[in-house]
Formats: C-alpha cells, structure tokens, sequence
C-alpha cells in the first residue's frame, strides 16, 4: 500500500497571568504491510520550559488502533537558559489495543538536525490511522507554533519495555476513595461488592489475590492467593522460592517439590508438636500378649544388629523417621522392659525369701551341731 500521510493542525494560543498555553493537533495515517515504522515530532531550536503533553488517540475505522495513550513531559532551563534539563516523563492515561501498536519515546535533542525531537513508534505491520494532540503550559514562551511533523521511516523499536505508567496518589479501582487509615505511602484498592480481584496472568498461567464475602473454589468467606490455573505457587524473597504450595496441596519450605502435605527442607523449632494417633502401645499390657524372652530379643539382635520391629539405619536414612510411628515403637520397648523388669523382680524376690529360708534352716542346723558335741 502507498505510503501516506495526512497532516494537519489546530493551533491557538491563551496567555493568562503570564503563563502561556498552546495546543496543536495532527493526523497521521501509517502504511499497511509495513512493521516498525516511526515519525518524529519536530520541536524546533527553541528552549522548551513548562509542561508538555502528548496525547494519541485512535479511530474506530481500525480495531487495532482503538484506545489512548497519553504522555506527559516536565521540563525545565536553568535561570540563565543556558543548559536545557532533561525531561521526565510518564504515561499518565493508556487504554485499549492501541498500547500493542504505538510507542511515545522522549524529548531528546538531535545534534544531526539541529533541534528538539519526540519520536513515535509504529509497531503493527497494519497500516492504522492516528491523532496526535499537543499541549503545551509554559511560563514565557510556547514553542508549538513551530511545531511540525516530520515524515514516516522506519525505525524498530529497541527493547521491551514500551509503556509505563505513573500516578503519584492512592489509586482506587472501583472505589473514589481508597482506603489508607494507615496512611502508607501509596495504596492501590480494588473494591468490589461481594468479590474483587487482582490477577496477573501469561499465555498459560493466571495467578491472583482474592476477596470474598462468600465461600469460593471450596474455601470459606476471606482472603485467598494462589493460581486459579493448575499450577504451584510459590512464596518470593530474594528471587528465591522458600515456600511452595503444589496442584496436589503439598506445601514445601525450602523445597518446590514437596512429596507430603507439608515438606520442611530444614530444622523445625517448636514448643510442642501434637500428633494425631490410631492406636497406642498399651497392647503390650493385655494378657495375650506374647512377650518375647530375652533369648530371643538377644537373638535377634545378634542376627539383625537392631531390636525386634525397630527400623534399622539403612531403612531411616532412605526413608526418615516417622514420628508417631516411632513413639508408639519406644513405648512398646519401654512397656516390654517393664514387664521383663517385672518379671525379674518376681523373680528376685522369690530368690530372697529361697535366701531367707536357707539361712535359717543353716543357723538351725548350726545350733543342733552345737548340742550334739556337748
């Protein structure tokens, strides 16, 4: 398609309490079939104080280029006007797809022309009409009456970041009056009435903040983060995952795989730990219970180098402890050496009355001994 573009200007001046204001329009119509296409807004020689704002908007007669972008420019000179201030800018209103296809740059000055510049970048491959607009608050002087555009060449536009937005106040989504009773630095509030949202999401992953008057996804009325999408989510500090909640709902801490409800890659500190039991080792006290003799206990020890139903180290070492499990096997070997200590005590008192009787049957022969040599 031909290249064309179509130009022209609204251009009127206020002066009110010495300080000037001007506004200048253009239309431009960017070539079909023809990516990373660029004008640039000529500013002249000029030095450029106030503020200057830039905005373009599309036109309905192409979807691609319907929305606004909006870009504000501060500017300055030093008292003498003999050194020109960089600009600061920012993006103060964006809306619609017009965002994928146009890039404001910044003010600069180009040595090669002998003049101040903004260039503007044409990202589609689809040719889309345009409308700029300048406005222009400056203390002394104006500079957009000599304003012109310049004509479209192409320029690709270097790196990602094409927009940004700044607002230096609360913002609120949904509400006038964002909340800060804290008075934080800047909030950002999105309200809804029974629910609001905040998501964030790529080709193939949505991750979000959730409020809910009501129980949602199963959970009950609250807060909630997470994915809405299968996939974990992980807690962030120092670009590092610590804590990482799995699509199964195992949650890992210093892990990202977690193989349990809860992994700890770590030393856990606690004042009590409760465990939930089926069953104790109380068993051990029943009357059918089969004690085993401690031949046998030596037994086995002598042929597995561990005790009777204890997990050896080759077994806790691949596998861990399990610490419910465990206690419930010390308890059992605890409540077993008490019956062998009860057993034993039988049989020490048994063994001190066999002691008593003897002794007493020898003081008993002692003295008939002692009768018979008289």
């Amino acid at each position: 398609m031909k290249n064309s573009i179509y130009i022209f200007f609204l251009l009127f001046t206020v002066s009110l309490n010495a300080q000037a204001f001007q506004q200048k329009d253009f239309s431009i119509g960017f070539p079909h079939e023809k990516p990373d296409q660029a004008v640039d807004i000529l500013f002249g020689n000029s030095f450029i104080n106030g503020w200057i704002e830039v905005d373009i908007t599309g036109t309905y007669s192409n979807q691609n280029s319907v929305g606004i972008i909006k870009k504000l420019f501060q500017i300055g000179t030093n008292p003498s006007n003999s050194v020109w201030y960089p600009p600061t800018s920012r993006i103060v209103e964006a809306a619609g797809p017009i965002l994928d296809n146009i890039y404001i740059g910044d003010i600069v000055w180009d040595s090669a022309i002998n003049q101040y510049k903004l260039t503007i970048y044409h990202t589609s491959p689809n040719g889309n009409p345009y409308n700029i607009r300048l406005t222009q608050h400056s203390y002394d002087q104006t500079v957009l009456g000599s304003t012109t555009l310049g004509t479209i060449y192409t320029n690709p536009l270097n790196g990602n970041n094409r927009h940004s937005v700044y607002y230096n106040d609360n913002v609120g989504i949904g509400t006038v009056t964002p909340e800060n009773a804290e008075n934080w630095g800047k909030v950002l509030e999105v309200k809804g009435n029974e629910h609001s949202k905040i998501i964030t999401s790529s080709s193939k992953i949505t991750t979000g903040i959730w409020s809910h008057d009501y129980g949602f996804y199963g959970s009950p009325a609250g807060g909630m983060a997470g994915t809405s999408t299968n996939h974990p989510y992980s807690l962030v500090t120092n670009k590092t995952p610590k804590m990482t909640i799995s699509t199964d709902g195992n949650v890992g801490i210093g892990t990202t795989n977690p193989q349990n409800k809860l992994d700890v890659n770590g030393t856990v500190h606690a004042k009590e730990v409760k465990v939930d039991m089926a069953g104790w080792a109380d068993f051990v006290f029943e009357k059918d219970y089969q004690l085993p003799t401690l031949d046998e206990v030596e037994q086995h020890i002598h042929e597995k180098g561990h005790l009777p139903n204890i997990p050896n180290t080759k077994e806790v070492t691949e596998n861990g402890l399990s610490l419910g499990e465990n206690q419930k096997l010390l308890l059992q070997k605890i409540e077993e050496l008490t019956l062998y200590s009860i057993e034993q005590n039988k049989l020490n008192k048994e063994q001190s009355e066999l002691l008593r009787q003897q002794q007493h049957e020898i003081q008993d022969l002692r003295n008939e001994i002692k009768v018979i040599k008289k």
